[in-house]
């Protein structure tokens, strides 16, 4: 179908332009993809678009649009869900800190995450074919479940450090 071949073509480019080979590349990676969009992209939906939308509907549906609008902006169908969430968290982060530059943090650090996480897993060579291959679910899952866990333990440290403010 035609959705398979764009998401195919979609994920060759990510991972192209996602995947340095050395260490160079991987800080010339993350200044392109971690650094640069945790910037931009948190000041035109968190900074711009929430604080506009919340000015004429309120919180919960300025988190919601704000955060949709982010999701869609990445052009892949299938991660819509995900990046919604995680635009939610950044909105949430923004509105409950006062401040924008949290959730520059966060999103940095997740891209980041992503990023070192492509080169071990491509410096392992658990994806290429042969004895061995197969296992590289296992390793996505557990790479996944280490970065959530992360998010997690810096996100509710985020919470306790801004108790006293609601909002």
């Amino acid at each position: 179908s035609m959705y398979s071949g764009f998401e195919e073509s979609l994920q060759e480019t990510y991972s192209v332009i996602a995947l340095g080979h050395s260490p160079a590349e991987v800080l010339f990676v993350i200044v392109v993809i971690a650094i640069t969009p945790g910037i931009c992209e948190e000041l035109l939906f968190r900074g711009v678009l929430l604080h506009s939308f919340q000015r004429k509907m309120g919180v919960p549906a300025s988190i919601a649009l704000s955060s949709m609008i982010f999701a869609a902006f990445h052009l892949n169908p299938v991660t819509f869900l995900p990046l919604s969430i995680l635009g939610a968290l950044f909105g949430y982060i923004v509105l409950r800190s006062g401040s924008v530059v949290p959730a520059i943090l966060a999103h940095i650090i997740n891209n980041t995450i992503g990023i070192i996480s492509l080169y071990l897993i491509d410096k392992s060579g658990i994806l290429d074919s042969g004895p061995g291959a197969g296992t590289e679910t296992s390793i996505l899952a557990v790479a996944s479940i280490l970065s959530l866990l992360i998010f997690l333990m810096l996100f509710t440290a985020f919470v306790a450090s801004t108790r006293t403010r609601s909002l």
